[in-house]
Protein backbone atom coordinates (compact mmCIF):
# COMPACT_ATOMS: atom_id res chain seq x y z
CA UNK A 1 0.00 0.00 0.00
CA UNK A 2 1.80 3.51 -0.91
CA UNK A 3 1.02 6.34 0.66
CA UNK A 4 -1.79 9.07 -1.14
CA UNK A 5 -0.98 12.62 -0.04
CA UNK A 6 -4.91 13.69 0.97
CA UNK A 7 -5.38 16.66 -1.16
CA UNK A 8 -4.36 13.99 -3.87
CA UNK A 9 -7.45 11.44 -2.59
CA UNK A 10 -9.83 14.02 -2.65
CA UNK A 11 -8.97 15.07 -6.71
CA UNK A 12 -9.04 11.46 -7.47
CA UNK A 13 -12.61 11.11 -5.61
CA UNK A 14 -14.00 14.63 -7.72
CA UNK A 15 -12.63 13.48 -10.74
CA UNK A 16 -10.33 15.40 -11.73
CA UNK A 17 -6.66 15.41 -12.86
CA UNK A 18 -3.63 17.75 -11.26
CA UNK A 19 -6.71 19.81 -9.36
CA UNK A 20 -8.78 20.74 -12.61
CA UNK A 21 -11.95 19.76 -12.81
CA UNK A 22 -12.48 18.48 -16.91
CA UNK A 23 -16.02 18.36 -16.92
CA UNK A 24 -16.54 22.33 -15.92
CA UNK A 25 -14.68 24.95 -17.44
CA UNK A 26 -12.52 26.34 -14.65
CA UNK A 27 -13.81 30.21 -15.24
CA UNK A 28 -17.85 28.32 -14.31
CA UNK A 29 -16.24 26.54 -11.39
CA UNK A 30 -14.81 29.90 -9.92
CA UNK A 31 -18.08 31.34 -10.93
CA UNK A 32 -20.20 29.10 -9.17
CA UNK A 33 -17.65 29.18 -6.03
CA UNK A 34 -18.13 32.68 -6.17
CA UNK A 35 -21.90 32.98 -6.15
CA UNK A 36 -22.01 31.39 -3.37
CA UNK A 37 -19.25 33.22 -1.16
CA UNK A 38 -19.54 36.47 -2.83
CA UNK A 39 -17.52 37.78 -0.21
CA UNK A 40 -13.84 37.16 0.26
CA UNK A 41 -13.00 36.05 3.96
CA UNK A 42 -10.17 37.49 6.31
CA UNK A 43 -6.96 35.31 6.17
CA UNK A 44 -6.05 35.57 9.78
CA UNK A 45 -9.70 36.16 11.47
CA UNK A 46 -12.29 34.52 9.21
CA UNK A 47 -14.30 37.41 9.24
CA UNK A 48 -16.21 38.12 6.14
CA UNK A 49 -14.81 41.36 4.93
CA UNK A 50 -16.10 43.98 2.47
CA UNK A 51 -14.37 42.87 -0.85
CA UNK A 52 -16.52 41.21 -3.60
CA UNK A 53 -13.90 37.81 -4.44
CA UNK A 54 -14.28 38.79 -7.86
CA UNK A 55 -12.24 42.18 -7.31
CA UNK A 56 -9.07 42.24 -8.83
CA UNK A 57 -6.40 42.08 -6.18
CA UNK A 58 -4.63 44.91 -7.39
CA UNK A 59 -7.72 47.38 -6.80
CA UNK A 60 -8.04 45.57 -3.34
CA UNK A 61 -7.11 47.18 0.69
CA UNK A 62 -5.99 45.09 2.73
CA UNK A 63 -4.43 42.78 0.33
CA UNK A 64 -1.17 40.47 1.41
CA UNK A 65 0.75 38.72 -1.07
CA UNK A 66 1.32 35.28 -0.10
CA UNK A 67 -1.29 35.90 2.68
CA UNK A 68 -5.11 36.80 1.36
CA UNK A 69 -7.64 39.57 2.01
CA UNK A 70 -7.31 40.98 5.38
CA UNK A 71 -10.25 42.53 7.57
CA UNK A 72 -9.50 46.23 8.55
CA UNK A 73 -8.88 45.40 12.10
CA UNK A 74 -6.42 42.68 11.56
CA UNK A 75 -4.98 44.70 9.01
CA UNK A 76 -3.99 47.33 11.11
CA UNK A 77 -2.99 44.90 14.06
CA UNK A 78 -0.56 43.93 11.43
CA UNK A 79 0.77 47.40 10.49
CA UNK A 80 0.90 48.43 13.98
CA UNK A 81 3.22 45.23 15.11
CA UNK A 82 5.41 46.17 11.81
CA UNK A 83 6.23 49.36 12.92
CA UNK A 84 7.24 48.32 16.42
Amino acid sequence: MSFVPYREKVRQSEGTKNGVNHGKSAAKQCLVFCAAEPMEHCALCGRETDVPRLQNIWLRSGYVEGCGQLCPDCRRALDAAGKK
